[in-house]
């Protein structure tokens, strides 16, 4: 029975047909890996960032802070850096769970932040709002990645500005490119 091997012939050698059919396989294989690449690249794979979630000491500090409730007004996007609609992570694109918009998810991780603290006012006369400038993971390095953000914030105490400064943070993260590491 034949397997898809190709058979020598009587001489050693091997068949005109056998030679020809065996091109007709390796044809239809090379055809399959595009066919399946290309469907593999056209569907687009896309992760979701991970839900913010609060962080008990900055609840903690916001209510010893005391004042008066603050209001969080929607945040902007400014310029390309800002990757708002999603950042390129290796073979992946990584979209915020907010609205599919990382301004809106810095914005929501304020509220949450605040509301925990009991400081969220919808109609506060301290406003808070914002525009992203930078947004960007680099986790092309097989060992060490990084993040960057960016964003400036500009708080108004009943319409004038009180606060108007660009926050910037950078962190490096352990990466592994061939998956995750196994801790010991």
């Amino acid at each position: 029975s034949d397997r898809g091997e190709i058979r020598p012939n009587r001489t050693g050698g091997r068949s005109k047909s056998d030679i020809q059919q065996g091109k007709h396989r390796m044809r239809l294989v090379a055809l399959l890996a595009v066919v399946l690449a290309a469907s593999f690249m056209s569907t687009g794979c896309s992760l979701s960032a991970p839900v913010y979630g609060i962080s008990v000491n900055d609840v903690e500090q916001l209510k010893s802070a005391g004042g008066a409730p603050v209001a969080v007004k929607p945040f902007e996007v400014g310029g390309p850096d800002a990757n708002d609609g999603g950042i390129s992570v290796r073979a992946h694109s990584m979209e915020s769970p907010v609205s599919n918009s990382y301004a809106a998810y810095l914005a929501d991780a304020l509220r949450q932040e605040l509301s925990a603290a009991k400081k969220l006012a919808p109609d506060a006369q301290i406003e808070i709002s914002g525009v992203l400038t930078k947004n960007d993971i680099d986790a092309s390095s097989f060992t060490t990645g990084t993040g960057d953000i960016s964003a400036r914030f500009t708080v108004k105490r009943q319409g004038q500005v009180r606060y108007d400064k660009v926050q910037t943070n950078h962190t490096q993260f352990e990466s592994s490119f061939v998956g995750e590491r196994k801790s010991t």
